[in-house]
């Protein structure tokens, strides 16, 4: 099921899915009641159902007895099912032994798609804009986004408070073979006064507060975090939609964010341009986004 090097952890609708109908409720129920005490897990293969309703009733035992048999069979890689993302005791014991996906992976991925749509609801050209990308820890994927960029945006600009001398290389490149400036900075209370746009990769909160941000421009958080200040909209996270092909997947995977089942379908290591191969494959177009108080409604968007 899925990605069969990942572990997927799920739970039942209902203490009815214990046993068919053929047994009475009240039966249904003492033995959910007892599969639940003792932290029973249904396995097969990569796919773990707790014996919990909704997500609710994990005990110690549940967290214990998952992350052994986890072990066992020598998975890294794990996807929760929604309502268990939202336990930050799970997260943090899970953690301590396994990488958890939550979408920030696909997330680096999709940073130009969603620049596009975001001109495409202001009704304006990508070359219109003034770009910050915030990184101390850049990867080859974030070097990859900031040449995407610099060949389609106005102005590009690299916020970094540490890491200067790592982003020293893709300023030459691009200067020699394309032709094109990028403005490195480590001056947070100037460089982003004049972007419309701020990608965060990586600065944590701290160092978010140490910037000085244009009033009204857009904010995407890579990391998932809430950030509030002054901005037309803060992007935590994005939706997609799919080609119909996934959709007998993810219905079966109901208990699950979509984002989050696909990126584990593509976790595997894959450069920009592989990635977006995939996208068109797949048919995958950002659809919306989530904001700090929930789904973003385009009028936020429109500058007017």
């Amino acid at each position: 099921m899925g990605n069969a090097n990942i572990a997927y952890i799920d739970y039942i609708e209902s203490y009815l899915d214990i046993l068919n109908s053929n047994f009475p409720k009240w039966f249904r129920k003492i033995v959910y009641k007892i599969l639940n005490y003792f932290g029973y897990i249904r396995v097969s293969n990569n796919y773990y159902v707790l014996m919990c309703e909704d997500g609710k009733d994990i005990n110690e035992r549940f967290i214990k007895r998952l992350i052994r048999k986890i072990k066992y069979s020598n998975f890294k890689n794990i996807v929760l099912a929604e309502e268990l993302y939202k336990s930050e005791e799970i997260l943090a014991r899970l953690r301590k032994d396994f990488n958890i996906l939550d979408g920030k992976w696909l997330y680096k991925f999709l940073i130009l798609e969603i620049i596009q749509k975001i001109s495409v609801v202001q009704n304006k050209k990508i070359d219109e804009y003034e770009v910050t990308v915030l990184c101390d820890n850049p990867t080859e994927i974030v070097f990859e986004n900031i040449k995407e960029l610099s060949k389609r945006c106005k102005i590009v600009n690299v916020l970094t408070i540490n890491s200067v001398d790592k982003f020293n290389n893709i300023e030459k490149e691009l200067y020699e073979k394309n032709g094109l400036l990028l403005n490195i900075s480590t001056n947070t209370e100037k460089v982003c006064l004049f972007s419309d746009i701020i990608v965060n990769i990586d600065f944590d909160k701290n160092m978010l507060n140490r910037c000085c941000f244009r009033d009204n421009s857009i904010l995407i958080q890579v990391t998932k975090e809430k950030f509030e200040r002054n901005f037309m909209a803060v992007i935590t996270f994005y939706n997609l939609s799919f080609a119909k092909t996934y959709t007998t997947f993810f219905n079966k995977m109901n208990h699950f964010d979509e984002e989050i089942l696909y990126e584990s379908l593509l976790y595997y290591s894959i450069s920009l341009e592989g990635m977006r191969k995939f996208f068109d494959r797949d048919n995958v177009k950002v659809k919306s986004f989530e904001g700090l108080h929930g789904k973003i409604n385009y009028k936020e968007l429109k500058t007017g």
